[in-house]
């Protein structure tokens, strides 16, 4: 569930985990789904980094609040982040890599030596406090009183709105019926009219011409068999299941390509040289994510395609599966 450019998972009947990918953002204490509140109490990521191809950094300002009591791992590798967070006892915190001295950790007043002595907080070097960010359940409860008051009377406005809503649709209703008998009465007086005219002979009907139906070509299917042992790598495989793809259909378009080979979460496993060459790589390399040298690029009646070259094991046995499915044997 995706709100305010935050990622949300349900953890229990009424708690969620956030994960935040390279944006600013403030979590709340408690989010509402489907009319239902859910507690924010764990964060599984906190990065600097997008959730995309590109994996350049930025600098983000997150505000973790009271309720949340546990941060699976903090990543601040090619970005910079500010911290702000509202427990004056540290929540447990699994890892933070690629800290530097300008991420900023800001916690409540008085728990300052609380985070500086714990053994992952401590990682932070910039640690300072703040009497804004002090927060207790007391207070976060008063937090959720004042909330769940306001959120009774949203919904009573909606109840009259919804209730104002049928009464207009009954009033429509009544209208339609009464249009129905108008024009019931109108066709008896055609039909009354058209049995006192006398008859006219009717005009052989006309045949329509045939008509062709577009046709629709489905995906091509492929055949050949890859055994990964014969290449230097899994990208250096997949360049070439799609080299020969291309080779046995020369005319396929790259909207086919995708079609057969591009996997959940990452649409430019295929891309067109011209685009491939607007992104960048973790150094910062244009094209750096695809495989852009000529002897890897391959040519189709649209122009030049190149193959992904970044082959982690969440995208790999989707793309293999996609191999497969369009005929290919892997071994």
């Amino acid at each position: 569930m995706l709100k305010n450019a935050v990622y949300y998972k349900k953890t229990g009947d009424n708690t969620v985990s956030a994960s935040v990918w390279g944006v600013s953002a403030e979590i709340p204490n408690t989010i509402e789904f489907a009319g239902k509140p859910y507690r924010a109490t764990t964060i599984e990521i906190i990065t600097t980094q997008e959730m995309r191809c590109s994996t350049s950094g930025r600098r983000i300002n997150i505000i973790v609040p009271f309720s949340v009591v546990s941060i699976a791992e903090i990543d601040t590798k090619n970005g910079t982040v500010v911290l702000m967070i509202k427990r004056s006892t540290p929540p447990v915190l699994g890892k933070a890599i690629n800290l530097t001295k300008d991420d900023q950790l800001v916690v409540p007043q008085g728990s300052m030596q609380a985070y500086k002595n714990h053994p992952v907080w401590s990682k932070f070097k910039n640690i300072t406090e703040d009497p804004s960010l002090n927060e207790t359940e007391t207070t976060n409860q008063q937090t959720s009183v004042a909330n769940n008051s306001m959120a009774e009377k949203e919904i009573a406005e909606l109840k009259r709105q919804l209730a104002q809503q049928q009464e207009d649709i009954v009033n429509l209703k009544k209208q339609l019926v009464k249009k129905d008998e108008e024009i019931a009465e109108l066709k008896r007086q055609l039909e009354a009219k058209k049995a006192s005219e006398p008859s006219k002979p009717q005009p052989a009907p006309v045949q329509p011409a045939a008509t062709t139906q577009p046709s629709t070509s489905a995906v091509p299917s492929a055949k050949g068999v890859f055994k990964l042992e014969e290449y230097k790598s899994k990208g250096k495989l997949c360049h070439a299941i799609v080299r020969t793809y291309v080779e046995q259909h020369p005319d396929v378009t790259l909207a086919q390509l995708k079609q057969v080979f591009n996997v959940p979460k990452c649409d430019v496993i295929v891309e067109s040289l011209e685009k491939a060459m607007t992104m960048t790589d973790s150094s910062g390399k244009a094209g750096g994510c695809h495989y852009v040298k000529e002897a890897d690029q391959i040519k189709i009646k649209e122009g030049i395609v190149v193959v992904w070259n970044y082959w982690p094991e969440r995208y790999y046995p989707d793309f293999i599966a996609n191999a497969r499915k369009a005929g290919f044997t892997i071994e």
